[in-house]
């Protein structure tokens, strides 16, 4: 519908009118053209905006005393039709008003829909790939809910931040908060969700994080070579072994904190770290499990900025006492053959997921050692294994089987690449 208010003259203004805008604010923009000399406004509505258009045209001429055009434009209903009040029981119509009470217009609708729709083929098809075996069987009628959701707000973040600032200028205010809360409530049952979802990555120390072995690094500060202890003396527990090698040290005055930065120097493997930062913002809990000692690894760990991405580490301790190392053993075991007597890898897995009381839907397991394949042949077939290639772990997977997949590795950016093309962490 077309409302035209002139006078002698050729200042011409179009003015879109929606049914949605308060009547007010049409008035204002009107108003602010008709005041000027020799103005036509054109007001322009069509459908449920017919009505505010009759309504603001009639408005102006009591305020102006013009002459007012009415100029009727529809090919979809008649005038008759159009002025008649609107049907509150119409189902329609209760059900379109339920729905932008909830903050949800129809495209929203649709797009969460449709992502719902993807997400439950994809289900239905039991895409076994290590993409969608982050998530375990049990936990498929969370995501088949709460995911497609998820999707679907996020899609529409830029979109739902338009509509919020529009439903607020039109005075909507009703409708904002409903939305907001809608929409918060949706991030909110995510986020809840998400916090569920949660996966391990146990990382070994020697040779897996760093590219060398703090201990032997330690030994050869050792000057004559003659003085190094004979390993035979402790044929099964390095970790009394080591102790020996730490009072040698002190006796040729090599004090502990040279030992320790000479530890702290050694690089890492070529992307270690990077790797390690992903998987914690990737909601991995990540730990270390190594037969080496305490202040080895986490004076490493801080030297290299991880001590806030690793949540615990389960080694050997050790403290100083008069600038002496003083390692005692994790503990003592006898019921694991191929793990040291000081510590088996498989029983600290397990003891991890018992005591943070956390069902973890995947784990990652990166190693290199002989002590390292108890805890690799517990794992199961949503579990992802990373022997060092070419190091005792690899060749032992060769000969022994175990449910997790079995991936080699040759450096942490290779592992990072992978992980990122199989959708396990994003960049």
């Amino acid at each position: 519908m077309s409302s035209l208010s002139a006078s002698d003259s050729v200042l011409v203004k179009e003015l879109f009118v929606s049914s949605k805008t308060p009547v007010q604010c049409h008035l204002t923009r009107a108003a602010k053209h008709l005041e000027l000399d020799n103005s036509v406004l054109i007001l322009n509505g069509l459908g449920k905006a017919i009505i505010t258009t009759i309504d603001v045209a009639l408005k102006l001429q009591e305020k102006f005393h013009n002459t007012i055009k009415l100029d009727i434009q529809t090919s979809t209903a008649d005038i008759k039709d159009i002025l008649e009040p609107l049907n509150e029981d119409d189902d329609y119509e209760a059900r379109t008003q339920l729905v932008r009470w909830l903050g949800l217009t129809m495209f929203e609708m649709l797009v969460h829909l449709i992502a719902l729709l993807i997400f439950t083929i994809f289900l239905a098809l039991r895409l076994d790939d290590v993409a969608f075996a982050s998530t375990s069987p049990g936990s498929y009628d969370i995501w088949i809910v709460f995911s497609p959701l998820f999707v679907a707000d996020a899609l529409c973040t830029y979109f739902n931040i338009i509509v919020l600032i529009r439903l607020y200028i039109e005075g909507h205010i009703k409708e904002a908060i409903a939305r907001t809360i809608w929409s918060s409530a949706l991030l909110f049952v995510w986020a809840l969700f998400k916090e569920l979802e949660k996966m391990l990555a146990v990382f070994d120390f020697d040779h897996t994080i760093i590219d060398g072995n703090s201990d032997v690094e330690a030994i050869g500060l050792i000057n004559p070579t003659s003085l190094i202890p004979d390993r035979k003396i402790f044929p099964n527990n390095w970790t009394q072994y080591m102790q020996r090698i730490f009072d040698v040290l002190k006796t040729n005055e090599i004090l502990a904190e040279q030992i320790i930065n000479v530890v702290t120097s050694m690089r890492p493997n070529y992307g270690m770290p990077k790797l390690m930062r992903a998987l914690n913002e990737n909601n991995f809990d990540v730990i270390v499990a190594s037969d080496s000692n305490s202040l080895f690894i986490y004076n490493w760990l801080k030297h290299n900025k991880l001590t806030d991405v690793v949540s615990c580490i389960y080694t050997n301790p050790a403290t100083v006492v008069d600038n002496t190392i003083k390692i005692e053993p994790y503990t003592v075991q006898t019921k694991c053959e191929w793990c040291n007597s000081n510590m088996c890898k498989g029983a600290i897995v397990e003891e991890h997921v018992l005591n943070t009381n956390k069902k973890y839907d995947k784990i990652l397991y990166f190693g290199d050692g002989h002590n390292d394949l108890c805890p690799v042949l517990k794992l199961t077939k949503n579990d992802i294994v990373f022997p060092r290639l070419g190091y005792i772990l690899d060749n032992l997977l060769k000969t022994h089987t175990t449910p997790a997949k079995v991936m080699p590795w040759c450096s942490g950016e290779y592992i990072y690449e992978f992980l990122k093309s199989t959708k396990l962490i994003s960049t």
